[in-house]
């Protein structure tokens, strides 16, 4: 895969990179519909809008995007590496991914609409989620209640479905 194809996702998941890699998938699908790009992802997590963002253009583009866990990953971080292409979703050995479930984060509890917004987009998360894992929704939601933050080593990650390979480096890598 030449190098020309690869974008990277490293950092905290927040609207402007989200734009960056939305806007280089973009151009990249747009040069050649039908080869593949590598996304690189290193990202501790960050903004389920965002990553959302990121997800939807993933599965927009014509072209089938592969993705590599590199160092950590977790979270959306994680979310995005495990939507990857099927057949498709690459671990470097080393990497640590660490399944996250979808918080509301610190606010006031009394707020209703907020609180039901974020029973909407866990569960719609954890569908999508469970779809790229193979497994049903049901696991991901008892997973997640069960171990709300859970680390994998990257052998352990594509046993439990969220890549499919374990490699020494990063496909198209050096």
């Amino acid at each position: 895969m030449p190098g020309s194809r690869i974008v990277r996702l490293d950092g905290t998941v927040e609207d402007d990179l989200a734009n960056s890699v939305v806007a280089q998938l973009l151009v990249l699908s747009d040069i050649s519909p039908s080869a593949d790009i590598l996304l690189l992802v290193e990202s501790a997590g960050g903004s389920v809008a965002a990553g959302m963002a990121i997800y939807d253009t993933m599965q927009y583009v014509p072209c089938d995007v592969a993705t590599c866990a590199v160092g950590l990953t977790a979270g959306m971080g994680q979310f995005l590496v495990s939507a990857g292409a099927p057949g498709k979703r690459f671990a470097e050995r080393d990497a640590r991914l660490v399944m996250v479930e979808i918080r509301a984060g610190d606010r006031d509890p009394a707020d209703a609409a907020m609180d039901a917004a974020t029973d909407r987009t866990r569960r719609e998360v954890a569908d999508v989620a469970a779809l790229h894992m193979g497994r049903d929704p049901a696991f991901v939601h008892a997973a997640w209640k069960a171990h709300p933050q859970r680390e994998f080593g990257a052998e352990e990650a594509r046993v439990y479905g969220l890549v499919d390979h374990v490699v020494e480096r990063a496909p198209g890598g050096r």
